[in-house]
């Protein structure tokens, strides 16, 4: 699967589920947070297919997203 149609099928299926409720009730939680924002890493590594000790900066930059702190 191509980086490409990763990222569309990633804003199509998962972002809206991800971001849900955002701009109603704020991240107060870190470990909620963390635990969201592992899941989230794990599925950009893959969509890029690389391992998991892969830079995050290189995995928000490859495939134009921001990082999930800066959109919740």
């Amino acid at each position: 699967l191509p980086p490409e149609v990763g990222r569309q099928l990633y804003y199509a299926l998962l972002d809206c589920h991800i971001t849900h409720g955002c701009d109603v009730a704020i991240d107060v939680d870190e470990t909620s947070f963390a635990l969201l924002n592992g899941i989230n890493l794990v599925i950009l590594r893959r969509i890029l297919g690389v391992g998991k000790r892969s830079g995050i900066p290189q995995l928000y930059s490859e495939l134009g997203i921001y990082p999930l702190r800066v959109r919740r």
